[in-house]
């Protein structure tokens, strides 16, 4: 180990898993650097490399970055990007080499060849200060990140790169961890060699750019931020500012540091563009273009002129972190802490598709159901990360991620203080039900009856929660003490609801005692789709799929205008009797002598919905209505009958 170079020890020790190993790589890279002191050309590089080191091991001692086997195949499944590959870094290339990027139809024009970039540019391929100016690509967030960074550390660049004779291997972070990426230094020029790529003395920004590019595997780029342009090159912890937000403190931001961006989206007649910060003195800034050019700026007035501040952290600056891979719908306890917590949370992807992701924060320590009341409202991001921050505080907190997608996910914790973060436990017992609406189904419509109804079933009294989620519409949970269907919900039956209609997620959190009990989910409106019923117990519970009301029976159906309809019983049997009118208030059902069997008037609201069950012997039987309007009449029955 001794022979090896102190840069590819640092290499090593950053990808590695191990905490233990990754502290004593770095250590030996620290003694390889003090004993070429007496020889170094540059000592106060050499010291800056040593004090840089040893900080970053101090980290690696306080940092819980430890893998599951399941967590390790989350990150195996994170290697294929828009058909590139990039498996988890190693300190070797990555078996697949790019060549040649997409270009659009406007670049094509605009080059000749492809060519090596060191029969351009020489060997030397990185500058001690770097000069670059954006060209014809897409990118000024991408080179907005370059100029910003360069004058605080720029040698981070330097050391993402691995060169061999026919490639160079980049070393990216991207779902979760760092990853290789191999390009060839092959190049788009014009005839007279002019790049179509950034602007630069030397082949190392070029090739920083074509790496970038290559994660879409095309040089046709609308653009991104520089806050993900970071993250994605040096895995810098990615934070976006709205300055017109009358939350932000705007000299708390330039303590924090960074490095940082800004993004105008009413620049000149282009619309959207980005900006360096550089040279920040006690009241200003200059602002770089990245066409060239740049104009010191008021820090406090930077809102009259921009929309956003782009602001990326060097992890290695946070004394303590927590990473946590994990698939799916997950929540997490945060435990009180003395100092701030920063939160990133991170999907993992596979194509550049447009998502969002949100994180909202909650009070306590136990499993979140009902998200009406957060402590703090994410942003929804037009990304696929996002970022907040937790100040001091006593009590726990719940992280809830909110994402349409239900992928893998990266969670980061940084502090300077201690970090105790956990995993919120689900209870114990969970059973889930999907199934597709039925068009309306309100609690007080005629196709109540249709909906799909379900038995939970408890064999002693436990906590439950249920819920029902909904890509559509607005939907409600009922609960009822019963063990079978019922036709409609009557004023008394409803043990527990979720309250008024709500959008996407309805939950009934409840203590139950042993027992059956129906719950019904219903939507407000016509809706298309499917949804799921899910719920959670801590001791033993069922959850049946109701037969539909009319499964295994015989069914009449009737439409009229007739004050009533006779209706012939050849044996003993069960009927249930269904009836809708716009108008008539009362319903009777009377046997063949007129007694008056069972009856029943509209006095609750509903608009002519009429339903009863009844048992009923052989003989003939009269269903009578009071009212002028059609009637639509439909008994359902364990026997024949014949209706007319």
């Amino acid at each position: 180990m001794a022979s090896l170079d102190p840069k590819a020890l640092v290499d090593i020790a950053s990808s590695s898993t191990n905490p233990s190993f990754a502290v004593k790589t770095l250590l030996r890279a620290s003694e390889i650097y003090i004993s070429q002191l007496p020889t170094a050309s540059s000592r106060r590089e050499r010291s800056q490399n040593i004090k840089s080191i040893l900080a970053q091991a101090e980290c690696l001692k306080q940092w819980n970055y430890g893998l599951s086997k399941s967590e390790e195949i989350i990150l195996l499944k994170g290697s294929l990007l828009s058909g590139c590959k990039v498996p988890p870094w190693n300190g070797k290339p990555s078996p697949e080499i790019i060549d040649q990027l997409v270009l659009s139809p406007d670049q094509i024009n605009q080059i000749d060849h492809w060519v090596d970039g060191r029969e351009i540019y020489g060997s030397n391929i990185w500058p001690d200060q770097m000069e670059i100016k954006q060209m014809l690509l897409s990118n000024c967030s991408f080179v907005a990140s370059l100029i910003a960074l360069s004058p605080l550390n720029a040698a981070n660049l330097s050391s993402i790169l691995l060169a061999d004779k026919s490639s160079f291997t980049f070393k990216i972070y991207l779902n979760g961890t760092y990853r290789r990426l191999s390009i060839t230094p092959n190049i788009p020029v014009s005839l007279d060699l002019t790049p179509l790529t950034v602007m630069s003395t030397h082949l190392g920004p070029i090739l920083v750019e074509k790496a970038f590019h290559a994660l879409r595997n095309s040089y046709d780029f609308q653009g991104s931020n520089s806050a993900t342009d970071l993250f994605l090159l040096l895995g810098y912890i990615p934070e976006i500012v709205r300055l017109h937000s009358p939350e932000i403190d705007l000299d708390e931001i330039r303590l924090r540091g960074g490095v940082m961006t800004v993004g105008s989206n009413k620049y000149e007649e282009i619309g959207q563009h980005n900006f360096a910060l550089t040279e920040f003195d006690q009241n200003t800034v200059r602002v770089v273009n990245p066409w060239g050019g740049s104009k010191l700026h008021e820090w406090t007035q930077l809102h009259r002129s921009f929309e956003t501040l782009y602001i990326s952290h060097d992890p290695v600056q946070f004394r303590h972190r927590y990473q946590k891979h994990f698939s799916g719908p997950q929540q997490f306890v945060v435990h009180p802490s003395h100092g701030e917590i920063c939160v990133l949370l991170s999907q993992h992807i596979s194509t550049w598709t447009d998502t969002w992701t949100a994180m909202d924060v909650f009070l306590g320590s136990t499993k979140i159901y009902d998200f009406k009341n957060p402590i703090l409202k994410g942003h929804k991001l037009d990304s696929f990360y996002t970022f907040c921050r937790l100040k001091p505080f006593s009590g726990p907190r719940i992280l809830v991620p909110v994402s349409p997608s239900s992928s893998n996910w990266t969670i980061s914790l940084y502090s300077q203080e201690s970090i105790y973060c956990e995993h919120v436990a689900s209870p114990a017992f969970r059973c889930k039900e999907i199934a597709l609406w039925k068009g309306t189904s309100k609690i007080n419509s005629s196709t109540f009856i249709t909906n799909q109804q379900y038995r939970i079933t408890i064999t002693s009294v436990s906590f439950v929660a249920l819920v029902i989620t909904s890509a559509k519409g607005l939907v409600r949970l009922d609960l009822l003490s019963s063990d079978e269907r019922v036709d409609r919900l009557r004023s008394g039956d409803c043990l527990a609801n979720s309250g008024n209609y709500q959008p996407s997620q309805a939950v009934i959190l409840k203590v139950l005692d042993p027992g059956k009990y129906i719950v019904i989910p219903t939507c407000f409106e016509s809706t298309e789709g499917g949804y799921e019923i899910q719920v959670e117990s801590d001791s033993f519970i069922k959850l049946e799929k109701l037969a539909p009301y009319d499964a295994g029976k015989f069914k009449k159906s009737l439409a009229t205008t007739n004050q009533q309809v006779h209706i012939t019983v050849s044996r003993l049997t069960e009927i249930w009797i269904i009836v809708l009118s716009r108008e008539f208030i009362g319903l009777q059902f009377l046997a063949e002598n007129e007694e008056v069997i069972w009856e029943e008037n509209i006095s609750d609201g509903r608009l002519g919905l009429f339903s009863g069950k009844l048992r009923v012997e052989k003989g003939f039987y009269f269903l009578k209505r009071v009212g002028e309007d059609e009637w639509n009449i439909e008994i359902i029955s364990d026997n024949r009958i014949e209706v007319g």
